[in-house]
């Protein structure tokens, strides 16, 4: 036990300090820093409170005791009588009830205690944060114990009592199951261990992740079966659910390791990454030439929107993707995607593919036209990557257009083309080509602004609005990029 100061003497010998701060206490003549001193001790050893409940009955008998023998030298004894023997059972009643309320405060902080004890982290931060179904408090500050943490929204930080500290991004599950374990069920969680946590673990569906004194990443996708694990700085080991050699994987500052059901330890083979891909179906290894990632306008980063020479929400529908070239332009459309290929090895891909799902838009007349041949244009200029996707002003649209069927040569370049029939309401369109390959390739930030124009000028202003599901669109068949490996 730690001396504990004390004002007389600067400090005192552990076997007496209690004795004689319970003594100021019951005198009531505890001071302010004996008393912080007195707590401690209280709270060190429970068992501290059984003592103070004999000390306090045992000061109030001889309180009494003397009290009674200073009466009995100043007056003459009295015969003693039935009133004389009740008062003495009252202090004894009151004696012993004072014992029993004393064990019961003792009791009851004992428990509390065990109860405090029990908390393996604490929730120190939220942003934003909607939670699901948890058998956990989810306010901030609040303690945690083992248990289940459902985050449907927004972020949340878990600092546990070995330090370790999660940083949680909805959607996710998190098992907490002591200060050094936990299972990540879905999701993603930035883990940051410090010296005095190394071999902190998170295990997830397809494996198990033991920190060696690192930061790193672990995101799940329940959906696709994956794990990805992603070492920010440091070095953590990797252990295949289903491994058959014992010998973990280590991966290091700028490596990471991606986990299916079917993963083995001699079968894990780090990569390296520039930036996380974290999106839905990205989360694949890209050495099996059957592969492929899939890029939408749904995803985070991705994007579409309609250039309208009009610049007006005029026969505008933000849930798609709009095309028109007629000879008087005022009605004239262009459409733009944008698909972010970032954390991806691109030299790699062997195929790629453009596939669009053609609608009715609801606006001009099919029977006022005839076939129509389409242009798909890639971006060149990284700087008109930033562009807002929604209604794009037609003057500020991505690589500079020259009329509804033409952007500037150097800003943007022709990848491929398809056509639709007249009165073809419904279709499919496939864009698939070397140029769109390259393109995808070459570009210098890997994100990819891709447009598309009609060649077949309409006559009558009236001619139909051809138009693409977007990411907004309630059919869910949004433009895809799919790359093969």
């Amino acid at each position: 036990m730690k001396d504990i100061p004390n004002d007389n003497n600067g400090s005192l010998e552990s076997g007496s300090d209690f004795a004689v701060l319970a003594e100021k206490h019951i005198a009531g003549d505890l001071s302010g820093e004996d008393l912080v001193a007195f707590e401690a001790l209280l709270d060190a050893d429970s068992g501290l409170f059984d003592e103070l409940a004999y000390r306090t009955l045992l000061h109030a008998h001889l309180t009494r005791s003397a009290d009674a023998d200073s009466a009995a030298h100043s007056r003459p004894q009295p015969v003693s009588s039935p009133i004389a023997h009740k008062h003495h059972l009252l202090w004894l009643a009151a004696g012993l009830c004072l014992v029993t309320f004393l064990a019961a405060v003792s009791l009851i902080w004992r428990q509390a205690g065990s109860r405090q004890a029990q908390h393996i982290a604490t929730l120190v931060d939220t942003q934003n944060a909607h939670w699901g179904a948890c058998d956990q408090p989810t306010r901030e500050g609040s303690l945690l114990q083992p248990g289940v943490l459902d985050l449907k929204q927004g972020l949340c930080s878990i600092r546990f009592r070995s330090g370790a500290e999660i940083k949680l991004e909805a959607p996710a599950k998190l098992d907490l199951h002591d200060e050094m374990n936990v299972q990540l069920l879905a999701g993603t969680a930035v883990t940051h261990v410090p010296p005095a946590a190394i071999g902190f673990t998170i295990e997830t569906p397809q494996g198990k992740i033991i920190d060696k004194g690192t930061e790193f990443l672990t995101s799940v996708d329940a959906e696709q079966g994956t794990t990805l694990t992603a070492v920010i700085d440091g070095e953590v080991q990797v252990t295949a659910k289903g491994a058959s050699d014992p010998q973990p994987q280590s991966i290091y500052t700028g490596q990471q390791i991606v986990m299916d059901d079917t993963s083995d330890n001699q079968s894990l083979s780090p990569t390296s990454w520039s930036e996380f891909s974290l999106l839905p179906n990205r989360e694949i290894s890209q050495g099996d030439a059957d592969d492929w990632i899939i890029f939408r306008t749904s995803d985070q980063g991705g994007r579409d929107g309609t250039a309208f020479q009009l610049n007006k929400d005029h026969h505008y529908r933000k849930e798609l993707i709009m095309v028109k070239h007629t000879t008087g332009d005022a009605y004239s459309r262009i459409g733009y995607l944008g698909f972010d290929l970032r954390g991806v090895d691109m030299t790699r891909a062997t195929k790629i593919e453009l596939q669009l799902n053609a609608v009715p838009s609801g606006f001009g007349s099919a029977a006022l036209s005839g076939d129509a041949a389409f242009t798909l244009w890639g971006v060149t200029s990284d700087h008109d990557d930033e562009w807002v996707e929604g209604l794009i002003p037609w003057e500020e649209a991505p690589g500079t257009i020259i009329s509804p069927s033409q952007l500037t040569a150097g800003q943007a370049r022709r990848l491929g083309s398809f056509s639709l029939k007249a009165g073809q309401s419904h279709a499919r369109v496939v864009v698939s080509t070397d140029s769109l390959l390259d393109h995808c390739r070459k570009d210098g930030n890997r994100y990819i602004t891709l447009a598309i124009s009609c060649d077949s000028a309409s006559q009558n202003p009236a001619g139909k609005v051809y138009a693409f599901e977007g990411a907004l669109s309630p059919g869910g068949a949004e433009p895809e990029l799919r790359v093969r490996f």
